[in-house]
C-alpha cells in the first residue's frame, strides 16, 4: 500500500489507501490478493471500471480501521475536468465488513472526488438490487434522467446512473461526513 489520502478519507471505521492505477483485469487480481469478494459485487465493479489504466485518475483500497483488514476498493475514473465530472466506483465485501461500512466509505470517496479534482458532479453507476436501494433514498444522490455533460455510458446492461452535485454535497453530505469522522465522544 502507498500513501494515506487527505484526512477526511478516514472515518471512524474506514480508511482509503491509494494503490497504483490499474484496469479492470488488474483490479480483479488486486481484490483476489486481498481476499475481497462478495456476492455479485465484484463482477459489477469490474464491468463498470475502464479496461485501460490511462482512464483511471486514482484508486484506493478500503481498510477496516478496527483491525487493518482490506474490506473493499474504490476507483476514480473517466475524469473530465473541462465538464467537471468524475466517475467513482466503490465495492465493499459485505461478508467481511461491518454493517454500514459501504455507506461510510462511499461518503469519504465522494468527498475526496470533490476536493481532489474540483469537479461539479460525481457519477456513480449501479445496477440490480443496489441501484434499487439507491433510487429509494433520494437526497444528496439523485438518479439521472439523462446523461450529464462529461459523463460517459458504461455499456453495462441494466446499469443506472446516479449523480451527486457539488452544491448538494456541500449542503448535506459534508455535514454528515464530519459526523462520521469525529470520535463518538466529540458528537
Amino acid at each position: 500500500m502507498t500513501e494515506q489520502l487527505s484526512p477526511r478519507t478516514r472515518t471512524r471505521r474506514s480508511a482509503l489507501t491509494t494503490v497504483p492505477p490499474r484496469g479492470s483485469a488488474g483490479v480483479r487480481d488486486l481484490l483476489a490478493e486481498h481476499g475481497v469478494g462478495g456476492p455479485g459485487g465484484t463482477d459489477l465493479l469490474l464491468a463498470l471500471l475502464p479496461d485501460d489504466p490511462a482512464e483511471v485518475a486514482e484508486q484506493a483500497l478500503i481498510e477496516n480501521t478496527g483491525d487493518g483488514s482490506v474490506v473493499g476498493f474504490c476507483s476514480f475514473s473517466r475524469l473530465d475536468t473541462e465538464a467537471g465530472a468524475v466517475q467513482v466506483d466503490v465495492h465493499v465485501d459485505q461478508d467481511t465488513a461491518p454493517v454500514g461500512m459501504t455507506f461510510e466509505a462511499t461518503m469519504a470517496v465522494v468527498d475526496h472526488a470533490f476536493n481532489r479534482w474540483g469537479v461539479q458532479r460525481v457519477a456513480i453507476w449501479s445496477a440490480g438490487e443496489r441501484a434499487d436501494q439507491l433510487a429509494t433514498r433520494p437526497g444528496v444522490l439523485a438518479e439521472a434522467r439523462e446523461m450529464p455533460e462529461g459523463v460517459r455510458s458504461t455499456g453495462v446492461p441494466g446499469a443506472r446512473l446516479f449523480v451527486i452535485t457539488r452544491d448538494r454535497w456541500e449542503r448535506y453530505g459534508t455535514r454528515f461526513l464530519e459526523w462520521l469522522v469525529r470520535p463518538p465522544a466529540d458528537r
